[in-house]
C-alpha cells in the first residue's frame, strides 16, 4: 500500500472512531487553531500532525523536501503535497467538513505555507500568534518520548474538536420576502465591507452575475473558484467562468470575470489576458474598485491594443455592475440574489464569521421590512 493511501486510511480510520465515541473536553489550545479564521492554520494543524503519526522520522516542522542531498541526509518532507494528497480528499468527501476544516484545494499555496520550515520568517505573517500556538504544540509532539503515540492523541484532540465544531454549525439566512434596490445595495456593500481578502466580493459579484443569467438565460452555466483556489493550479483564467452553449450543444467558456478588493494593476491585467488567450477567449471584465493610479495610463492604452486584437476587456467597480442590474432585475430577483450569496457561502466559503456576519445583515432588512421567509442552511 502507498504512503498516501495508507495516511488516508489512517484518517478516515480515526474520524470513524471519534464520531462514533468522544466524550473528552475540549481543549482550548486546539480549539484555537480548528476554528481559526485561517484555512492554512486548520490544514497544516491536521496535516502535520498526521505526517508525524505516519513516519515518525519526520520532522513535524519541516515544509519542504529542499535539495535531493538534503532530503536523504535530514528528516525533510514534502507536506504540501501530503496535504493535497490526504487531508484534502478526506475533507472534500462531505460538505459539512469543507466548511468546518476549508474548500481549498491546495492549502499550502498561501504564504505562511510556503517556506522550508513551519518556524521561520513569521514577522510579517497574518494570525501570528495562532501560528505560533500552532509551533508550540507541533514541537511538544516532536520532542516527546514516543512521538507516534503523542502525534496520534493531539490528532484524536483535533478530531474531536472538528465534530463538536460540525454539530454546532447552523445557520439560518432569514431572506426577506420584499427587498427594496436600496435595501439590496447596502446589503451587498456591507457583505463586502465585512468580509476579508475579497471573499464577499467574490461570492456577491457571483450571485449576481448567476441571476442575471437564470432571469435573462445569458448563460448555459456559471462558475466560480474558492477565493483560496489558484489560476494556475485549476487551468482557468479566472475567478468566475460563464458558458453558453455551443453549435454542440455543449458549454463553452465565453466570459471570465476577475473579482478583486483592489485596484487593478497592469500586471494583473497582462497576465489575465494571457491565460485568455490561451483559451481563446475574447470577452473578460474585472470587477475593481478602480484602476491602480500609476498603471491607470498603462491599463487605458492595454485595453485599447487588446480590443483591436479581437479582446473586449473592461473594468467596473461593483457598485457600478450591480446598481443598474437591481433595477433591471426587479424585486422577485434581488431577492433571489441575496438567497444566492447565502447558497454561494455555504458551497464554497469555509469562514463560519462570515456566514454569521451575512445572516446578521439580512436580519437587519428584517428589522426594517418585518417580512421574513426564512432560507435555513444546516450541515
Amino acid at each position: 500500500m502507498e504512503v498516501d493511501e495508507k495516511a488516508l486510511e489512517v484518517l478516515r480510520t480515526l474520524w470513524a472512531e471519534t464520531i462514533n465515541n468522544f466524550e473528552s473536553k475540549p481543549d482550548p489550545d486546539i480549539d484555537l487553531l480548528i476554528y481559526s479564521n485561517s484555512v492554512s492554520i486548520r490544514f497544516a494543524t491536521i496535516t502535520q500532525i498526521l505526517g508525524k503519526l505516519i513516519d515518525s522520522n519526520r520532522d513535524i516542522l519541516c515544509l519542504q523536501k529542499g535539495s535531493k542531498e538534503d532530503t536523504q541526509q535530514s528528516s525533510r518532507w514534502d507536506s504540501r503535497s501530503f496535504c493535497s494528497k490526504v487531508v484534502v480528499p478526506w475533507v472534500q468527501e462531505t460538505e459539512s467538513m469543507r466548511h468546518v476544516i476549508g474548500n481549498s484545494t491546495d492549502p499550502y499555496v498561501s504564504k505562511p505555507l510556503r517556506r522550508p520550515w513551519l518556524h521561520e520568517g513569521l514577522e510579517h505573517v497574518k494570525s501570528r500568534g495562532e501560528w505560533e500556538k500552532l509551533i508550540i504544540l507541533l514541537r511538544e509532539i516532536q520532542e516527546d518520548d514516543n512521538p507516534s503515540e503523542a502525534a496520534k492523541s493531539v490528532l484524536r484532540k483535533c478530531l474531536e474538536s472538528v465534530a463538536r465544531r460540525l454539530m454546532t454549525i447552523e445557520i439560518s439566512y432569514p431572506v426577506p420576502i420584499r427587498a427594496s434596490h436600496e435595501q439590496t445595495g447596502t446589503a451587498l456593500t456591507e457583505f463586502i465591507e465585512v468580509s476579508h481578502g475579497g471573499e464577499g466580493l467574490l461570492i456577491a459579484t457571483t450571485a449576481v452575475v448567476k441571476v442575471l443569467a437564470e432571469e435573462f438565460g445569458l448563460y448555459s452555466d456559471v462558475k466560480r473558484q474558492g477565493i483560496t483556489d489558484s489560476d494556475t493550479a485549476s487551468g482557468v483564467p479566472g475567478d468566475i467562468l460563464c458558458y453558453q452553449l455551443d453549435a454542440e450543444g455543449e458549454d463553452k467558456l465565453c466570459l471570465v470575470i476577475e473579482a478583486k478588493n483592489r485596484d487593478l494593476t497592469i500586471t494583473e491585467l497582462d497576465a489575465t489576458i494571457h491565460k485568455a488567450r490561451e483559451k481563446r477567449l475574447t470577452e473578460m471584465i474585472f470587477v475593481t474598485p478602480s484602476m491602480k493610479k500609476s498603471d491607470a495610463e498603462a491599463i487605458k492604452k492595454r485595453i485599447s491594443h487588446e480590443w483591436f486584437q479581437g479582446i473586449n476587456v473592461y473594468q467596473i467597480s461593483f457598485d457600478e455592475l450591480a446598481k443598474p442590474l437591481l433595477m433591471l432585475l426587479g424585486e422577485q430577483a434581488r431577492c433571489r440574489i441575496l438567497e444566492m450569496i447565502g447558497d454561494e457561502i455555504d458551497d464554497k466559503s469555509s469562514n463560519i464569521a462570515l456566514r454569521k456576519q451575512w445572516s446578521d445583515i439580512l436580519l437587519s432588512i428584517g428589522a426594517e421590512s418585518d417580512n421574513l421567509s426564512t432560507h435555513t442552511i444546516g450541515v
